[in-house]
């Protein structure tokens, strides 16, 4: 992996996530915040994910459920 990479990796109908996984309290670290800043920008759907529900919220508004 590459510093600040998220810990589920996927492509879902030819778009690419990545998902961190953190506790409720869990923070990002600036590597992770540069990660989700350049994926984003490059049309990518990134996810800060605290349960499973916040997974599937984003991908319904992301269209992708």
């Amino acid at each position: 992996g590459v510093p600040g990479q998220g810990d589920i990796l996927c492509c879902m109908k030819g778009r690419f996530i990545e998902i961190e996984v953190k506790t409720k309290t869990g923070r990002q670290s600036e590597a992770q915040k540069l990660r989700e800043r350049n994926i984003t920008k490059a049309g990518g759907l990134y996810i800060l994910a605290r349960s499973v529900d916040d997974v599937r919220q984003a991908l319904t508004k992301a269209g992708l459920l």
